[in-house]
């Protein structure tokens, strides 16, 4: 989840950049220095993505006969770097676990288009809007990151899992942080008559889910081996808190899900949580912020560590704060089909999972991913 885009806005209209996604993905090659020490370097690649947003009453651009507001969203050409990255890891034991954290430089070189990327829009007009000959009532100007290289802090803390003698599964979190803006651009907005100028400064900054996979190129000294389940007279109803990172929170959420079926990992299970819904900002006074609660019916295959997960469910989201004009719901129906991972005892719960979902229409490229604990 990226840091939205830094907007300097000296009109009355409302202007942000919604946050959007960051993706990123490596290969690295750590070497150990010591019991608690390590240093990696290694390749990347990634996207950042953003739109922008205006908010303004509709009579106040061209002939003005109109009443109500005007909301916009537009799209924009995303930021694709590859890079490099050196980072020296600590790592401290947790009885049969492992905790790293990782802090360290991350050099990237961005591509795409040499040209600008120019969203100009006009409202309300008569005649049809010519932008070769007339002034845009609403403009925003980002500059190509073609050939740019910037430096970013990557911090990430992650807790390692034994898959087998020499295969490890970290899953925890990564904070990116930007030294410098991406591109920064221009905007201007024509309001009753009257031009303000502002800027609009692309960031790289994300907070997001990091997952490794590390296979061991020497065979560790530890012993390996798979912990023996609970005996079921000692067991009661599986239950799990978990954050949700998309899918159908649809931003982020708390979760607690419980299955129906005493003794079991399988079966039906009933799952709720709050959280975060779309057009989330760090200015709650002046911004739209939604808020979600997704409720659903889950149904798991598979009584072991590894499950297939399918369900569906419904997330309502409302607004927490007035804003200037009514925008359009949010809440959808959704499903879920997806690979769970659970301990036989209390222990970590990974999911990941696709998430169609309908709103006016459906749309089936979105997906969700969760950590948490499960326990009985």
């Amino acid at each position: 989840m990226i840091a939205q885009p830094k907007v300097v806005n000296t009109s009355t209209a409302i202007i942000f950049g919604e946050r959007r996604l960051a993706f990123e993905a490596g290969l690295d090659y750590m070497h150990g220095l010591n019991k608690n020490f390590s240093i990696s370097a290694g390749l990347n690649v990634g996207l950042v993505d953003f739109n922008h947003v205006m908010v303004a009453p509709v009579n106040a651009f061209g002939n003005g006969s109109r009443q109500g507001n005007i909301y916009t969203n537009s799209s924009n050409d995303n930021f694709v770097y590859t890079g490099l990255i050196v980072a020296p890891d600590y790592r401290y034991i947790i009885r049969r676990s492992t905790l790293h954290l990782s802090v360290g430089p991350n050099f990237r070189l961005y591509h795409g288009a040499k040209e600008p990327d120019i969203t100009i829009q006009a409202f309300n007009r008569v005649t049809p809007f010519n932008p070769a000959t007339d002034p845009a009532d609403f403009e925003v100007s980002v500059p190509s990151a073609r050939g740019k290289v910037r430096t970013d802090i990557t911090t990430s803390l992650t807790l390692e899992r034994k898959v087998s003698a020499r295969t490890n599964f970290l899953f925890g979190l990564r904070y990116n942080a930007g030294i410098k803006t991406i591109s920064d651009g221009s905007m201007y907005v024509n309001l009753y008559g009257d031009r303000s100028d502002g800027t609009f400064s692309v960031r790289s900054n994300y907070i997001g889910l990091d997952l490794q996979l590390r296979y061991l190129a020497k065979k560790s000294n530890m012993e390996y081996s798979r912990p023996i389940p609970i005996a079921s007279d000692n067991q009661g109803y599986r239950q799990a808190v978990f954050i949700e990172l998309l899918g159908n929170s649809p931003l982020m959420t708390l979760n607690y899900d419980r299955m129906l079926k005493r003794h079991h990992n399988d079966g039906f299970g009933v799952r709720a949580g709050f959280g975060l819904g779309e057009y989330i900002d760090s200015d709650f006074a002046q911004m739209p912020n939604y808020l979600s609660i997704p409720i659903g019916v889950t149904y798991i295959i598979g009584p072991k560590r590894h499950a297939l997960e399918a369900g569906v469910g419904y997330t309502a989201q409302f607004l927490s704060s007035p804003i200037p004009e009514k925008l359009p719901s949010r809440s959808s129906a959704n499903l879920n089909l997806g690979y769970r991972f659970q301990p036989l005892r209390d222990g970590l719960l990974f999911r990941i999972y696709w998430a169609p979902y309908y709103r006016r229409q459906v749309l089936t490229g979105w997906a969700g991913v969760s950590f948490g604990f499960s326990f009985r």
